[in-house]
């Protein structure tokens, strides 16, 4: 909703909801800048360009990494074909997640 202060009940920070964790993987930022939008939208777009990599530019993984955690994604890829992305989409275990995918 654009709330540069938000924090999700996992703990997620600012308008990209970004881990502090994956913060500090990604720039070595910590958890209280998190709420700079600045600091914020660059550090989240950073670790999409890393997702969207690792996935080869498929948008519908790099999206589900984004919200549900990339180990989460190579486990559900290994489980579950990814050539009908409907039907996978359709096995991620979590409705946030296919959701927001």
């Amino acid at each position: 909703a654009f709330n540069a202060g938000a924090v999700s009940l996992v703990g997620a920070r600012g308008l990209m909801q970004v881990m502090p964790a994956t913060a500090r993987s990604i720039a070595s930022v910590r958890a209280s800048k998190l709420f700079d939008p600045n600091t914020n939208v660059g550090v989240g777009t950073k670790y999409l360009q890393k997702r969207l990599m690792q996935y080869n530019g498929d948008v519908e993984l790099t999206l589900a990494a984004y919200n549900a955690g990339a180990g989460r994604v190579d486990r559900w890829t290994k489980r579950y074909t990814t050539d009908n992305k409907m039907l996978f989409l359709d096995f991620i275990p979590f409705k946030e997640t296919r959701e927001y995918v």
